[in-house]
């Protein structure tokens, strides 16, 4: 295998679930809520791993389940958060029975 063939193996990342996108859009904001007073966008579409154009279309359809508020800055939402703590409880119960769903 040559030195390029194995850069763009290490390069490429597993293709992820709008479940798993969801979720690490909503923990992008709710970490840069803690850090920061504005939640940026370009802030959450490097940490999320997106392209812009996907970010914009994921946080209308966040908007729009109520996650999220996107009008001056973009907040989570207390069911957003509700959101996290449950997938998180669901992804270590996965784990620990040896289940790869998530």
């Amino acid at each position: 295998m040559k030195v390029r063939d194995k850069m763009k193996t290490l390069q490429r990342r597993e293709r992820r679930n709008k479940l798993e996108i969801y979720c690490s859009i909503l923990n992008s904001i709710y970490q840069e809520s803690k850090n920061m007073d504005i939640v940026r966008p370009t802030r959450i579409q490097f940490q999320s791993g997106l392209s812009y154009d996907n970010l914009m279309k994921y946080l209308d359809e966040l908007q729009a389940k109520k996650l999220i508020r996107n009008s001056k800055e973009i907040v989570i939402t207390e069911k957003g958060e509700r959101f996290l703590k449950d997938y998180e409880r669901i992804r270590r119960f996965t784990e620990q029975m040896g289940l790869d769903y998530l």
